[in-house]
Formats: C-alpha cells, structure tokens, sequence
C-alpha cells in the first residue's frame, strides 16, 4: 500500500520510540552525540546549534499535560524534521519560514505548551477538540496578556505552524486553523498606540539632563584614562595569573607577601563577589607568580580566607598599562557610544 508520506514529500511517516529526534543533514558534527530519541523525556536542541556563544536549549516533555503530551510531541519532531509547503510560507509573506533556527524551535515549541496547559485547564485533552471556536477564545486570552502588537504577533504566528505541521504530520491530530490565519489578525492584537514609534513618556526635564550630560562628557573627557588604565591593568593581571605555574620561586614569593602582612596583623587584599569579602586571588598570583595551587595550599595553612574576611585591603595598581583608548580615540571611533555607555554603568 503506498502511504502519504510516500507520494507527498512534505508528509512525513511517523516516527518510531527509537527515531531520532534531529536529521542527519541538520546536525552539527560537534554536537551530534546530544541527538536525542523521540521517546526520551527530554529532547536536546544542541545538535541543530553551531553558534558556540549559543545555550544548548532542550525540551522537557513532563512539563507538558499529559493528555495533550503526545500530540504536541509528534508536531514538534514534525517542526524539526519537515518543512513547510513553499506555496504556504509564500501566501503568509514574511511572517513565514520553511525552517526556524533551533532558538525559534524552542520559542515555538514552549508556546505550544502554553496553548496545551490553557486547554488542559479547561478540561480539553486533544487537539482534535481544539476547534476554531477555541483557538478564537485563546487569541484574545493572548491579546489581554500581550505587552505589544509584536509581543502578541509571534504566538499566534506559532500557532499557524502547530497547525500546518500538524497537518504535515503521518497521524494528524485534528486542531482547527487558526481564525487569525483564516480571517485577519487585527482583532487578536492590541490597539494600535496613537503616537506610533513616538516614545510616549515624557521628556526628562533640562535640570535632569544638563548634570547628566555633564557627567557623561567628564566620564570621556576627564576620566576615561583612569578607568581604561585599571582595566588594562586588570586584564594583564588577569592574563598572569591564569599563566602562572608551580615553581619554588612563586611559593617563596607568595610567603613573602602574606607573612609580613600576616604577623602585623594588617589587611589583606581583597575583593568583593556577590556581596561576600573575598581573598583577591588573581591580583596575588599575578603579584608573586605563584600558581593556584600554591595559594590554596598557604590559604589552608594560613586561613587567608578568614583573615581576609576581618581584614580586608585594597589591591593598590600600578598603572603600568596605558590605556587602550584615549578620549579622542573614543569621540572618533564608530562604536564610541557604546564605549560611553559601558564607562558611565
């Protein structure tokens, strides 16, 4: 017998406890042993993920009500196995892909499973029984909660996908199309503001913003060395104390940094993380060239981290850094704003 998924190739078969759960050809090599099975409780999104600054996302199918679980389950493989009919995506315009990036995967699946906990509130325990009457009731639950036009624009938006995909599905579960699909979504989206992209909030009076913008241009002009010189500084401390390694050198110089202050009883320096006093581990390393090691091992024998919760010092630089940037550096360059930003937080 020749199934759907055979003679349509958008219509996929349905898949096994064992499938997985990501396609061969989405998977990025690096990531490829998180590929999940489609009967595991949890699916890793990581190995549709390439970007390595990107969370690794999941899903976590028990967060999901039970009676709906299973049918949100097969349209989410769908999502991430199929695509969408050319013809569809090209009569919704740009609202519409073929495929979504893994963080739309997951920003689509979890609004699914918004939709199926306000239907499980209400006693309705499948898709099947989501009809348009339903959907209609839930897009205006989505507008009254919606902070924008755009905010409220993506769920609906992923709501048309759970029911194409459905459709797209080996065993259709039945949801209804979405009246907003069908009909416009104008009345599923707040009121438009009067003012448009205008900023609707008043003006910060010329008291406020004349001292504000005195500071900011002292923050470049006047103190903008000082802050770039410590942040040098900071960076090559950094940078030593990561480097350094166990010699007998850097153990004696450690001794000879604490046991005098230790004897005295005077401060020792310190920082703060968290809101907790701590021993200013890298500012040490990098002062006596001593390794990690060597430091928790005189911490252990000396209670540095007791002492420096009584006394704690500064850590006095050198500025022995120039700074990177100078004032003029910073009105010039392109990216100058963000520069004063970062200087003024």
């Amino acid at each position: 017998m020749t199934t759907a998924a055979a003679t349509d190739r958008f219509r996929l078969a349905v898949p096994g406890p064992a499938t997985p759960v990501m396609p061969d050809h989405l998977i990025t090599p690096e990531h490829a042993h998180f590929n999940s099975r489609y009967a595991d409780r949890v699916w890793s999104l990581a190995p549709l993920i390439a970007n390595p600054g990107e969370s690794l996302r999941s899903v976590t199918w028990q967060q999901f009500p039970i009676h709906l679980r299973e049918e949100i389950r097969l349209a989410a493989w769908t999502l991430i196995n199929g695509e969408l009919r050319p013809t569809f995506v090209k009569q919704r315009g740009i609202k519409m892909r073929t495929r979504l990036s893994p963080a739309l995967v997951r920003e689509t699946i979890d609004t699914w499973r918004h939709l199926a906990t306000w239907l499980d509130q209400r006693g309705i325990q499948s898709l099947a029984a989501c009809d348009q009457q339903v959907l209609h009731d839930y897009g205006l639950h989505l507008r009254e909660s919606a902070t924008s036009r755009k905010a409220a624009t993506r769920p609906l938006t992923a709501l048309v996908r759970l029911w194409a995909f459905d459709g797209l599905s080996g065993f259709p579960a039945g949801i209804a199309r979405p009246p907003w699909d069908e009909f416009g979504v104008d009345d599923y989206l707040p009121a438009a503001g009067s003012l448009g992209g205008e900023n609707a909030r008043e003006p910060l009076a010329a008291e406020t913003m004349g001292p504000l913008l005195v500071w900011a241009v002292r923050m470049v002009e006047d103190l903008s060395d000082d802050i770039l010189a410590a942040w040098c500084e900071g960076e090559h401390l950094r940078r030593t104390a990561r480097s350094n390694r166990s010699t007998p050198a850097g153990k004696a110089a450690l001794r000879s940094f604490f046991e005098p202050l230790l004897a005295a009883g005077l401060p020792l320096p310190a920082n703060e993380e968290n809101g907790a006093i701590r021993l200013a581990r890298e500012y040490v390393l990098a002062r006596t060239g001593a390794s990690g090691k060597q430091l928790d091992a005189m911490n252990k024998t000396h209670d540095l981290t007791g002492a420096v919760a009584r006394r704690p010092g500064p850590c006095p630089r050198t500025r022995a850094c120039a700074p990177v940037w100078s004032p003029t550096t910073l009105r010039s360059s392109p990216s100058a704003s963000a520069l004063r930003v970062r200087t003024v937080t």
